[in-house]
């Protein structure tokens, strides 16, 4: 995905809090808040990456709720930590039931997981036990918007200035939907007519 300069900051404050020297027990969990779910994504795997790190996802929604099968879970997970230095992303953002039971059942996988651990999710999350760094992942700013807009419009930025500072003055876009939207106008653009 693509990065912007403010998302390039939350990737700074997750490696310094997870690399910062003289953390006690468990290290804190990094908990990615905002709309744009590859946003999201994207900042948790490039600060995965920056700490050598693989990131694995596991959805929140598909979590056992039984003790001993999350317990089990946990228990796999931290072994492959240790084997291949992996992460979790726990993805929090499309939980559709929460019950009492998924509700403890995140709680707890969160605060038992002996390893670094991201959740995604729109909207802040309450935790018991382990320490949670919260961090908000916002669209782009309008001049990272329309730095994004001339990227990917590359050459014919130029010739679309006007258009694009009503974009970006009209419409809060993610990287994803930039992006996505100049691929379908360069695809357009080459297509043969019919």
């Amino acid at each position: 995905g693509l990065l912007v300069r403010s998302h390039h900051t939350r990737i700074e404050q997750i490696i310094q809090t997870w690399t910062q020297p003289g953390s006690l027990g468990l290290s804190p969990t990094i908990q990615l808040i905002g709309e744009d779910s590859a946003s999201l994504r994207t900042v948790a795997e490039s600060s995965c990456r920056q700490l050598g790190l693989t990131l694995q996802e596991l959805q929140a929604e598909a979590l056992p709720t039984d003790w001993h099968q999350l317990k089990l879970l946990a228990t796999l997970c931290e072994r492959e930590y240790r084997l291949s230095n992996m992460a979790v992303l726990l993805n929090c953002e499309d939980i559709e039931s929460e019950s009492a039971d998924r509700k403890h059942a995140i709680a707890t996988f969160i605060d038992t997981l002996d390893l670094p651990l991201i959740i995604t999710s729109g909207d802040r999350r309450r935790q018991r036990q382990r320490p949670i760094v919260s961090l908000e992942v916002h669209h782009p700013t309008l001049s990272e918007q329309r730095q994004l807009w001339e990227k990917g419009l590359g050459d014919r930025a130029e010739s679309w200035e006007a258009p694009i500072k009503t974009l970006v003055s009209q419409f809060n876009l993610s990287p994803s939907a930039i992006q996505t939207v100049c691929l379908q106008g360069q695809a357009a653009e080459t297509a043969e007519p019919l």
